[in-house]
């Protein structure tokens, strides 16, 4: 190959004898064949034989993207993503082995090392002594993402609620725990001021996790629209000539009554909301829609119900989530074949949150594997 390949660890696998200071591609596949043949099992072996055509593909290939063996070897690494684990090979010691999707070229680094000196899944010293992370697990991000590189699709939607903002319209978004509520809330914050066409004096992002009873409310309210905390009226008369759009997560605890939070909350934001020349407009997250949420009496509909919207936030379709996990293994050198996708797309049924945490699953145990 060039280079030595952990000719120790190799050596190991052979056999007895002292260790050769190189080994062909040739020389490995017939000593491991042999070994086979005897019939020493071991797992390793088997997987060793197969790292070690890929690398003599990729050699062969090495800097002409366009040779077959090169295509080869992509087919090969896609039927068997175990195979390349957080860039390492270990079983031949390259530190690093890695494609680089951008460019269709292989990248490799490979530096010899002495028995026993590295452990599976620690980081890498990268020659100077240093030490070098692993590449990092790309999945299962939890909770409000607020980083819009983190954030991924949901355009569709997103352009929806820009369009019905833009006409004056309240919005109820509905949909399952962790299915992304929060973090589009964030997105309608982040994106707001260059999507929207009218003329908005700011998006505000409100939690109701983060108040604890009515009074809370209106303080962390105002806090947020930049004025002294009012409620009633004299919030009213603040906010004439106003023009803000208010992100409420959570909005579900407007409903508990053990809390303090009353119908006159409800009825106040409907208030604020209600109108074309209303000061605020409404975006607000529960799991349930409103008509349930708020059921304050059977002859009334409940304040918010009347004056917002309802989007529901779907699961992912096949094709979002398929190209969720294409994205997000971009960088990392990491493959998921065609099975460990479909079996991912049926474990979560397409709920991010859950898809989240199986691929985090599943990177982990394709990092740890050999």
């Amino acid at each position: 190959l060039g280079a030595q390949l952990g000719v120790n660890l190799l050596a190991d696998i052979i056999g007895n004898g002292p260790a050769p200071t190189t080994l062909t591609v040739e020389e490995i596949s017939e000593a491991v064949q042999a070994r086979l043949e005897a019939g020493d099992d071991l797992p390793a072996v088997r997987v060793l034989v197969k790292k070690i055509d890929l690398i003599d593909m990729a050699m062969t290939a090495w800097g002409n993207s366009e040779d077959a063996r090169f295509r080869q070897l992509q087919t090969e690494l896609a039927a068997h993503p175990q195979l390349v684990v957080q860039g390492v090979v270990d079983a031949l010691d390259p530190r690093l082995y890695a494609i680089e999707q951008n460019t269709g070229k292989i990248l490799q680094i490979i530096q010899p090392k002495t028995r026993g000196d590295q452990t599976h899944g620690q980081p890498l010293e990268d020659g100077t002594g240093s030490s070098q992370p692993l590449v990092p697990n790309p999945f299962g991000d939890v909770g409000r993402l607020t980083d819009p590189t983190r954030f991924w699709g949901r355009e569709e939607l997103l352009r929806r609620i820009f369009e019905e903002l833009d006409k004056g319209v309240n919005l109820s978004l509905v949909g399952e725990a962790q299915i992304g509520k929060s973090s589009i809330l964030s997105m309608i914050c982040h994106f707001g001021q260059e999507r929207m066409h009218t003329i908005t004096d700011g998006l505000i992002y409100l939690s109701l996790e983060e108040v604890d009873d009515e009074e809370e409310f209106y303080d962390a309210l105002c806090d947020r629209l930049g004025i002294a905390s009012f409620r009633g009226y004299r919030l009213t008369r603040a906010l004439q000539g106003k023009r803000h759009v208010l992100c409420i997560d959570e909005v579900e605890k407007l409903g508990w009554d053990h809390f303090g939070f009353t119908r006159t909350v409800r009825s106040h934001l409907r208030g604020l909301a209600d109108g074309a020349d209303a000061p605020l407009k409404l975006v607000v997250a529960s799991r349930s829609p409103l008509t349930h949420l708020f059921p304050d009496s059977p002859e009334l509909d409940s304040p918010l119900a009347g004056v917002c919207h309802q989007i529901d936030v779907e699961v992912f379709t096949p094709y979002e989530a398929r190209s969720f996990l294409e994205q997000r293994l971009a960088s990392t050198g990491m493959i998921f074949g065609s099975a460990h996708i479909d079996s991912l797309l049926v474990q979560s049924g397409g709920h991010p949150g859950q898809l989240q945490r199986a691929a985090a699953d599943l990177y982990r145990q394709l990092s740890l594997s050999t």
